[in-house]
């Protein structure tokens, strides 16, 4: 090709962009926004006829940006990690992507001030992730390739879980005979190594994060412990959970007092005897559940019962029953056997009442002993006058023209109440003067109440 033909071919170039230029709708370029440079308006419409004839504009990216990363493995809350864009374009924006989304920054992340340089400080797991970033200019944008970080945790703390059991404050309570199955979740990486510690040398130590023990028995009561360690952090953490066998219950059996029980009795106590220690217990009274009061007291445990104040209802039937959360048993049913008296008082109101009689008994008699004595002294002068007067009187004799029919029979002696004093001999009207005279008594003494 001479001369003249490169000079054509750059003239036909020319009058392109000029016919271009001319033909562009003033109209619209005058739609532009007030705040628009026109500069920046020029410059933007030579870089789309530029690009029209497969020039590039200045500025725009040539290659794909790339990342350097200070370490792409680091360990939790231990390391820093430096991510830097490399670029051969000068007039371009950085822009960073985390796990395809736009960085989001916060007071761990610190960016340069031309954006090409991320910093990471005091790496969390969360940091774990794709990084990737961006190269933008003229609205075309070149990505870099992804770099991966990965960041070492863990073993967070765990507790030790028991399947097909109950916990029971820092205590779980499995079935004797059930299956039951240890197992430990953490978070960590890499995953942990595992090493159990068990209450008996049966089977050896697990290495797994879980284990079954089939058919569960008394052996196997004790603390388990779990030791969990990371070879990459170096963390280790150890669980512990203390584990009780539940025994399969019996009929537990109800102990009556040693004592004959008596109504009224002080104080009567009924113990539910059974060998399983962990078991709750329930007490029956004619078949319901017996409500603690003042009259009847459980112990702390429930093992025992106390009837304060026996009463004659208070025969039962009693039961107590034995329980878990797997199982119950209950005992026969009792009753209590007393001796009542017909009274339903107390002793000491039976004796109260007992004197309280033999007191009125004997009042009564010293009140008719009285009343006899003090009639007797009031009809006794009456019957002395009687027998004095009687005895002056002479007996009638025995004449021949007499009706009787024989000698007559001499009377009677007449007995005299010990009680009446006898009269002296002598003058007898003087003695009854005695008697019936009011001033004095029936001993001669003047009456000082006349």
């Amino acid at each position: 090709m001479g001369l003249a033909d490169l000079w054509g071919h750059h003239w036909a170039e020319i009058l392109l962009i000029a016919s271009l230029l001319t033909m562009w709708s003033l109209p619209a370029a005058v739609q532009l926004t007030s705040d628009a440079n026109p500069l920046t308006t020029i410059q933007s419409e030579k870089d789309v006829v530029l690009s029209m004839l497969g020039t590039p504009p200045p500025g725009t990216p040539d290659s794909s940006p790339t990342i350097a990363i200070s370490q792409d493995t680091a360990t939790e809350q231990r390391e820093n990690v430096t991510f830097r864009c490399s670029t051969q374009d000068a007039d371009v924006t950085i822009h960073w992507v985390f796990n395809d989304l736009p960085l989001v920054f916060h007071e761990r992340v610190q960016l340069s001030t031309d954006g090409k340089t991320l910093t990471i400080l005091t790496v969390q797991r969360e940091d774990s992730g794709t990084y990737k970033c961006e190269a933008q200019a003229f609205h075309q944008v070149r990505s870099s390739a992804p770099t991966f970080l990965t960041v070492n945790h863990g073993p967070d703390p765990f507790e030790i879980k028991l399947e097909s059991g109950v916990s029971r404050g820092e205590v779980v309570e499995v079935i004797e005979g059930s299956t039951v199955t240890f197992s430990v979740e953490t978070q960590s990486h890499p995953p942990p190594s595992y090493t159990w510690f068990l209450p008996y040398d049966s089977i050896p130590p697990p290495t797994m994060s879980s284990f079954t023990i089939q058919a569960v028995s008394r052996e196997h009561e004790g603390t388990y412990r779990c030791l969990v360690s990371n070879g990459a952090t170096h963390l280790l953490r150890l669980g512990a959970l203390k584990v009780r066998v539940l025994e399969t219950l019996t009929k537990p059996h109800i102990v009556p007092p040693s004592l004959n029980l008596v109504e009224n009795a002080s104080s009567v106590a009924l113990t539910c005897q059974t060998p399983h220690e962990g078991a709750g217990v329930l007490w029956l009274l004619r078949g319901q559940a017996l409500l603690p009061s003042d009259h009847l007291v459980l112990s702390a445990d429930n093992r025992s019962l106390v009837i304060h104040g026996l009463r004659r209802d208070d025969t039962g039937p009693y039961e107590c029953e034995v329980w878990n959360w797997g199982s119950r048993a209950r005992s026969e049913p009792f009753r209590l056997a007393m001796s009542c008296p017909q009274s339903s008082l107390s002793a000491g109101a039976i004796g109260g009442i007992a004197i309280g009689i033999l007191a009125v008994i004997a009042l009564s008699a010293g009140l008719g002993c009285f009343l006899y004595i003090r009639n007797a002294r009031r009809l006794c002068p009456w019957s002395l006058t009687d027998l004095s007067l009687h005895s002056q009187k002479e007996p009638p004799s025995v004449t021949p023209g007499n009706n009787s029919h024989g000698p007559r029979k001499p009377s009677p002696e007449v007995t005299l109440d010990p009680l009446v004093p006898t009269l002296p001999k002598g003058n007898t009207e003087s003695h009854y003067e005695v008697l019936v005279n009011p001033e004095r008594n029936i001993y001669g003494q003047i009456n000082p109440s006349v």
